[in-house]
C-alpha cells in the first residue's frame, strides 16, 4: 500500500474468460492488507476496478470473485464486498440506504473490524458458513471486543446452537 491506507487497482478484462484474473489479483492482495486486530493498520483497503467489458460482464465478474474469495477473506481477517450499479443490498441500520450501489462495478477488500460481527452473524448466511465466520471473528477479537459486539457474537452463536446444535466431539477412546 503506497501510504498504508488504500490502494486502487485497475484490472483489464475482456469478458467472462477472464474471471480468474480479478480473483487472482484480489487473492494476491489478502496477505498485503492488515488482518483483523491490527489496530494501527485497521483502515487498510484495496479496491479493484475491472475495465475492458460492459457493466453486465464486469458486474458478473465482481460477484463471482466476491463469492469465490469470501471465505478466504473472512478467515484471514478481511471483509470483501461487491459494489455494483443498482445493487439492492440494504444498509445494516437503514433499509433504504444502499451502501453497495456504485456507478461502476468494484470489488473492495478491507481489514475486518469488531463491528463486522453484525454482518458475519446475518441469518442470510448459511449456518455452516455463519459458524465458521463467527468462529474466525471470535479468534480475532476474543477478550477485547466491546460489550456491544461481544453480545452480538453471543446472540449469533446462541441462535446457531438452537437451530443447529454442534455434535459432541468424540474421544478417540470411545467417550464423549
Amino acid at each position: 500500500m503506497a501510504d498504508g491506507r488504500a490502494a486502487l487497482n485497475v484490472i483489464r478484462v475482456t469478458g467472462p474468460q477472464d474471471a480468474g484474473r480479478l480473483s487472482d489479483a484480489a487473492l494476491a492482495w489478502l496477505p498485503r492488507i492488515a488482518g483483523a486486530g491490527d489496530v494501527a493498520r485497521q483502515y487498510e483497503t484495496v479496491v479493484f476496478v475491472p475495465v475492458g467489458a460492459g457493466h453486465p460482464v464486469l458486474s458478473a465478474l465482481v460477484v463471482a470473485a466476491q463469492r469465490e474469495l469470501r471465505s478466504a477473506a473472512i478467515l484471514s481477517g478481511h471483509m470483501i464486498g461487491d459494489f455494483l450499479p443498482g445493487h439492492e443490498g440494504p444498509g445494516l441500520h437503514n433499509p433504504s440506504f444502499r451502501p453497495l450501489d456504485s456507478p461502476w462495478p468494484l470489488l473492495g477488500i478491507r481489514t475486518m473490524v469488531e463491528a463486522d460481527i453484525l454482518f458475519l452473524g446475518s441469518p442470510d448466511i448459511p449456518p455452516a458458513d455463519r459458524r465458521a465466520f463467527t468462529d474466525a471473528w471470535q479468534g480475532f477479537f476474543a477478550g477485547r471486543a466491546s460489550r456491544r459486539f461481544a453480545s452480538a457474537y453471543e446472540r449469533c452463536r446462541d441462535e446457531l446452537d438452537r437451530a443447529e446444535p454442534q455434535a459432541p466431539s468424540r474421544d478417540p477412546k470411545g467417550g464423549q
